[in-house]
């Protein structure tokens, strides 16, 4: 993807920053967590349990196939300042960017679909999830040897990642499930978000996942900023099989 956390942290050892603690693991899928390791990260999940009753908010438990797919809008901004000149420049990149689920396997006891990506015109987006789960109005990632929880309707809480960038990092986004699901500003459209944001040196990241009931996730923002520069990269679903 054009704006990644590995970016990122690059970005802030440029001006001196060391940026601790890189989340997430490889992209070949692993065991998906059912042996895990003396260094099973924190947010990672270890076991799936269904939990009775009514959820906090409904429309979640999308009961994945092989077909399903997503389609969005994809759209990559890079603006900043000249020093010489102080004028603002900028350019934007546009595509589309295709998410389609693929064979199962089955992980923790609930079967887990494999994700290809397609990209066109000048999309670069790389999808951090190999497989994900939706059960008990929740939907699940793996992400290398680890299953982690990507977004919790059941509960109304977000820990372990955003369905498009990474798994949760404690070190900068804090510690797993502090982050509420947000209904406030979306009740009329029946839109929910997932932000997170952390600073450092003059820079920010930002990003935000849009998540919509009966068709899952529906738009993504991820921003760096700073006083004199942004990159945004932009998702927004154009047709979905749900």
């Amino acid at each position: 993807m054009a704006i990644s956390y590995v970016r990122f942290s690059s970005l802030l050892i440029i001006v001196g920053i060391f940026l601790f603690g890189c989340g997430g693991g490889g992209d070949d899928g692993g065991g998906g967590g059912t042996e895990p390791s003396i260094d099973t990260p924190s947010s990672a999940v270890t076991s799936i349990e269904f939990q009775p009753g009514d959820p906090k908010y409904t429309g979640f438990d999308l009961q994945f196939e092989e077909g399903d797919y997503w389609l969005y809008d994809w759209e990559d901004y890079s603006g900043h300042r000249n020093i010489i000149t102080g004028v603002w420049e900028s350019t934007t990149k546009v595509g589309t960017v295709r998410l389609t689920l693929g064979s199962s396997k089955t992980l923790l006891g609930i079967p887990f679909f494999q994700v290809s990506v397609v990209n066109t015109g000048e999309a670069n987006y790389d999808f951090s999830w190999s497989y994900i789960a939706s059960y008990n109005n929740k939907i699940y990632g793996v992400s290398g040897d680890y299953v982690y929880l990507i977004f919790d309707a059941y509960n109304g809480t977000w820990k372990g990642g955003t369905f498009f960038t990474y798994p949760d990092n404690d070190n900068i986004l804090g510690p797993a499930d502090t982050f509420e699901i947000n209904s406030a500003n979306f009740e009329s459209s029946g839109m929910y978000s997932v932000s997170s944001s952390s600073s450092m040196a003059g820079y920010t990241l930002f990003t935000i996942d849009y998540f919509s009931p009966y068709i899952g996730p529906v738009e993504f923002e991820e921003s760096i900023r700073s006083d004199s520069s942004r990159d945004t990269e932009t998702l927004e679903l154009i047709e979905s099989s749900f």
